[in-house]
């Protein structure tokens, strides 16, 4: 719910007229984005303040659910924002307060390949970040905190996971980075499937909504099948 709430920030600051057009549409995902930082460090810190010597199975739990919200919610509100603004720019359409075009309209076949090919380069940004982050990654650092996570006991407690083996607040906000450019993938993917599609439908009817509810139903079943055959 926290990640929906923050895209509906975004997207109604995209509405006020200062950020509706050119270049200020990308403002309001980096001011989201930068509050989500500054929340999130503390947070951390106010979870540090209960932490006790050697660190309980309780603490851990909580700290790894905390966590792993706080990475959802970043990735779903900064990637949904940021394709808003990637489809304007592709468009010149600015997406409403639900993230829908409108009027709707049959968008250029360019705008079209150029969400899809978006798709695929999201997807390989986010690879590539996990790639490099393994590869100049010292190999013990982060050992202790990540048997943390597997939920490996000693003598029926967690094991102890010292500050400088904890996953440092920089290295987490790169995988948060990758997990956000997943998501833009997603997304794209989503809107690339849901353009070409409305521009099969439009040709035998023209009257036909790409917002309704049965063309949602044969997006979701196309998108669905074409995850499942790649």
């Amino acid at each position: 719910m926290a990640g929906f709430a923050h895209i509906r920030c975004s997207l109604d600051l995209q509405q006020l007229e200062v950020f509706k057009g050119g270049a200020m549409a990308i403002v309001p995902t980096i001011i989201n984005a930068l509050l989500l930082v500054v929340i999130f460090k503390l947070s951390d810190s106010f979870r540090r303040r209960f932490e006790q010597k050697p660190a309980s199975k309780g603490f851990h739990l909580w700290e790894m659910g905390a966590e792993e919200a706080e990475d959802d919610i970043a990735a779903i509100g900064i990637s949904f924002s940021s394709v808003v603004v990637l489809r304007y720019a592709f468009t010149k359409q600015m997406a409403n307060v639900l993230g829908l075009e409108l009027p709707v309209v049959d968008h250029a076949m360019y705008a079209k390949i150029a969400i899809g090919c978006a798709t695929l380069i999201f997807a390989l940004i986010s690879i590539l970040i996990l790639v490099c982050l393994t590869k100049f990654r010292s190999p013990k650092k982060g050992q202790g905190y990540e048997r943390a996570q597997e939920g490996q006991e000693a003598e029926g407690r967690f094991a102890i996971v010292e500050d400088s083996q904890r996953r440092d607040y920089l290295t987490r906000w790169i995988l948060i980075a990758s997990s956000t450019f997943a998501t833009a993938a997603s997304w794209c993917g989503l809107y690339a499937s849901k353009w070409f599609l409305y521009g099969i439908e439009i040709k035998e009817d023209e009257h036909t909504n790409p917002n309704s509810c049965i063309s949602r139903v044969v997006l979701a079943l196309l998108v669905s099948f074409g995850s499942f055959v790649m």
